[in-house]
């Protein structure tokens, strides 16, 4: 069997088992050295000025769009979606129904998934964790081996995780609550 054939045949395949092309897609895309897959991982897309390069992908139906980049090794997975100006690289996971938007940054080996959103001027990077609902904005860097889960809203300051792990309430800084939540 031809490498060509092998290869259309590994295609199809990913396309009939979606389950499966997580682990497809890389091996097509390492075996050919074509930049195709990060950009058409079937049901994934780009669109507008958006860029995808290096090593990076998108699969299942990530989506990336408007002026935002994605690059180096990251990945951007699921229903997750890259837009605005942000830029993800580095080795940074984007996966589950994540959002990244406005200007944010996420790089490095950071994880944002589940359905947190990261946007405005926030940069989440090393090996930082966010998760579930939590929302990061404005001027907020969250860095390290910090971990935002539940519902927690991180609306500034610098968060390295020497805080421990922040599951709720709306905070301007490292513990300083925003007046009247809880």
């Amino acid at each position: 069997m031809s490498d060509q054939v092998l290869r259309s045949k590994l295609i199809k395949l990913a396309q009939q088992k979606p389950e499966l092309r997580e682990h497809l897609l890389p091996l097509l895309r390492q075996a050919s050295g074509e930049d195709f897959i990060r950009t058409s991982s079937y049901a994934a897309w780009t669109s507008g000025n958006a860029k995808v390069w290096g090593k990076a992908r998108i699969s299942g139906e990530a989506r990336i769009f408007g002026e935002a980049k994605v690059y180096d090794k990251a990945v951007v997975a699921h229903r997750a979606s890259v837009y605005g100006n942000a830029k993800v690289f580095g080795s940074a996971l984007v996966a589950g129904h994540a959002q990244i938007y406005e200007d944010a940054v996420v790089e490095g080996n950071a994880v944002v998934d589940s359905r947190a959103k990261v946007f405005g001027n926030a940069k989440v990077y090393g090996k930082a964790r966010i998760s579930d609902d939590a929302k990061i904005s404005g001027s907020a860097q969250v860095y390290g081996k910090a971990f935002i889960v539940g519902d927690a809203v991180i609306l500034g300051g610098i968060w390295d995780g020497s805080e421990g792990e922040i599951s709720s309430g709306t905070w301007l800084a490292p513990g300083k609550r925003k007046p009247g939540t809880d």
